[in-house]
């Protein structure tokens, strides 16, 4: 018997594809509760904040804080993360400011080269897209005003630090974070 997913056989196929059966915003939810439950595990590793007494709680909010760009933290960030802690911030920060519906829109144009016309008309049409042509441009073009945005500002306040007379590790990594 041939699967849709190579490598996938019998029961881990359907329900794979049961799973891909649920509405768009259904999917949107359990992407964002698998990334801010994915992100408070790695902030409650001891690599993510050594020396500190951190619970699974203060990682939980944390990383939903992240996700949701909404910048509330319940210990200072700067004090109770190390580099690796702040890396999974970043990256929660990241996913959750651009979105998991054009995150994942931009990662099934990687993959697959272009998204399928189901999958690509249904998430146009929840932002008002006329067709799939617009959809590939805005989540390309959205993709590198934002990198391009942070990298300038990145920049810009690396050396405003420097200027501050501050190391250059030390001006880069406030600038950046």
């Amino acid at each position: 018997m041939r699967t849709w997913l190579p490598g996938l056989r019998g029961r881990a196929s359907r329900q794979l594809r049961r799973a891909w059966r649920y509405s768009p915003p259904v999917i949107l939810a359990a992407s964002f509760a698998v990334l801010i439950l994915l992100g408070a595990l790695l902030l409650w590793t001891p690599w993510a904040s050594p020396g500190q007494d951190l619970g699974f709680w203060q990682a939980l909010f944390t990383a939903c804080s992240a996700v949701t760009v909404t910048g509330l933290v319940v210990v200072d960030t700067g004090a109770s993360w190390s580099p690796f802690g702040e890396i999974v911030l970043l990256i929660l920060i990241q996913v959750g400011g651009l979105g998991i519906m054009t995150m994942a829109g931009f990662l099934g144009l990687i993959m697959h080269r272009r998204l399928g016309v189901r999958s690509g008309l249904r998430a146009g049409a929840e932002i008002g897209l006329p067709h799939l042509g617009v959809l590939r441009t805005l989540i390309r073009d959205l993709v590198l005003f934002v990198a391009a945005s942070e990298a300038v500002v990145t920049v810009l306040l690396t050396i405003r630090f420097l200027a501050e007379g501050m190391s250059a590790f030390r001006a880069f990594h406030l600038g950046l974070f």
